[in-house]
């Protein structure tokens, strides 16, 4: 059949993403990293990492010139309550997801 179909791919690349890698011990000794739904300490793009050792905090806002309302947080040792500053790193290959598809008669 005389149809063309193409499919556009949308940019994810991602400048701020959970850093495998980061691991930090606080001062009781309590130990945080990020982790993944599989286990695995491998990130994926599809499988949103969490902190499960930790809370985050909201902070009093601030505002901004327009009024416009900003939300601020931090995290917190669920135990202990020490601070926590959880590693980030940018991704380290460009991320792409599928966009939207196209299909056109094409005439022969």
């Amino acid at each position: 059949m005389p149809w063309e179909y193409s499919r556009t791919m949308i940019e994810v690349t991602s400048l701020s993403r959970p850093n495998e890698s980061w691991s930090f011990t606080d001062h009781e000794g309590h130990v945080h990293q990020w982790e993944w739904p599989s286990g695995k300490r491998i990130y994926a793009l599809a499988e949103p990492a969490s902190l499960p050792t930790c809370m985050q905090v909201e902070d009093a806002p601030y505002w901004t010139e327009d009024g416009d309302e900003i939300k601020q947080f931090h995290w917190e040792c669920k135990d202990c309550h020490e601070h926590v500053k959880p590693g980030y790193k940018p991704d380290d290959y460009q991320q792409y997801i599928l966009g939207l598809a196209r299909r056109r008669w094409v005439e022969p």
